[in-house]
Order: structure tokens, then sequence, then C-alpha cells
């Protein structure tokens, strides 16, 4: 595990932007709680990549209202 503390902020974003889509993308991913508690994904908050988070949510509940 890496110490989120010293990976500057950008970098953060970055990666839980790309583990986001990766795990939207993957064939093999049927359940998203994981990733959601992983605090990386925190980066992403109040961004302009909060959507991301958001699809995430509504995929992991099955939510298809919130997913519109």
């Amino acid at each position: 595990c890496i110490d989120l503390s010293i990976i500057p902020l950008k970098e953060k974003a970055e990666r839980a932007f790309n583990l986001g889509l990766a795990a939207l993308l993957a064939e093999s991913v049927y359940n998203f709680g994981e990733i959601l508690q992983h605090p990386v994904l925190d980066a992403l908050k109040n961004t302009r990549e909060q959507w991301l988070i958001d699809l995430l949510q509504a995929f992991n509940i099955g939510d298809v209202e919130k997913f519109d």
C-alpha cells in the first residue's frame, strides 16, 4: 500500500479517475462497493469528476433513476 498523504492531489485525482473508469469498463466487476470505499476516490469529491463517484454509486445500488 502507498501512503496517500505523500501523493500530490492532482496525481491522486488522476489515479482515482483511472481506477473508477477501469472498474466501470471491466467485464468481471459486479460490485463497486470496494472501490467506493477506497480513500483515493476522495480526490474526486466536489470536482468536475464527481460524476464518476455518483455513477459508481448508482451502479453499486442498482439505482436506474439515478443513472438517468
